[in-house]
C-alpha cells in the first residue's frame, strides 16, 4: 500500500507528526544508500511511490470492504488485461 493510499483509505485529515517525521527518515535513509551504493537518483519521489508494509494484515480489511462495497471502475484492454480507471 502506498502512502497516498493510506491516506486517503485511513488518514483522510492527514497523518500526526511522529508518524511524518518516522517516513520522512525512512526516506532519506532509503535515499542515501540509493545515492551512496548505487549511485542512483530517483527523480519521482512523492507518496504513491512510497510503499508501506503493515505488521499485521487485518488493517487492510477496512480497505477490501470498502473495494467490495464501491469497487474501482475497470475495463479490460484488448490483451485480456484490467485496467483500472482512476
Amino acid at each position: 500500500m502506498s502512502l497516498r493510499d493510506m491516506k486517503i483509505v485511513f488518514r483522510p485529515a492527514g497523518f500526526d507528526e511522529d508518524f511524518v517525521r518516522g517516513a520522512i527518515f525512512e526516506l532519506l535513509h532509503i535515499l542515501d544508500f540509493l545515492h551512496t551504493n548505487g549511485e542512483t537518483v530517483h527523480t519521482d519521489v512523492h507518496p504513491g511511490n512510497m510503499l508501506l508494509g503493515a505488521h499485521d494484515n487485518t488493517i487492510f480489511q477496512k480497505l477490501e470492504e470498502k473495494e467490495f462495497a464501491s469497487p474501482i471502475p475497470c475495463k479490460q484492454d484488448l490483451s485480456g488485461r484490467t485496467v483500472y480507471l482512476l
